[in-house]
């Protein structure tokens, strides 16, 4: 039987940061999700980690994090997708509302970055442009998944 979430996270070499994300992961109540990490190539002891935490591990494209961003998706197993990154923390009550958000029929849940946790105008900077960059993405393959504008 599928899992209803796929928590999938691309990788290269985040030992660490996927450690401390995967036993954020333990904490959770809601238990129905597969953890699904694509490895980039990692030489650090990433897949270790991840397979100690019973994730599945699958290698990933050398062609960026684009490409494995995709993987993700064509991989995932879960009816729902939440894509994170290594070193992403969940905030306090995210587990809740996630379990809570997927007892409705929703198609796409998405959330923003948080610019405070950037301390310089630099690092803002670039937060927002990436966000934008990712958002235009998704929007673009969404676009292009029904047809155009047009279609």
């Amino acid at each position: 039987m599928s899992p209803k979430l796929s928590i999938v996270a691309p990788v290269l070499n985040e030992k660490e940061n996927l450690r401390e994300l995967l036993e954020d992961l333990d904490d959770f109540e809601f238990k129905d999700y597969e953890i699904l990490i694509i490895d980039g190539g990692s030489s650090d002891g990433t897949r270790e980690v991840a397979k100690e935490f019973g994730a599945r591990v699958v290698d990933g494209p050398q062609e960026g994090m684009a490409a494995a961003r995709n993987k993700c998706i064509e991989e995932a197993q879960g009816e729902y997708i939440l894509m994170v990154d290594a070193d992403f923390r969940f905030p306090e009550g995210l587990p809740d509302n996630i379990k809570h958000l997927l007892k409705k029929d929703l198609d796409i849940i998405g959330w923003g970055t948080d610019f405070s946790a950037q301390r310089t105008l630099v690092e803002k900077i670039y937060a927002a442009e990436y966000q934008i960059n990712f958002n235009n993405t998704i929007l673009y393959k969404l676009f292009s998944f029904l047809g155009g504008l047009n279609g």
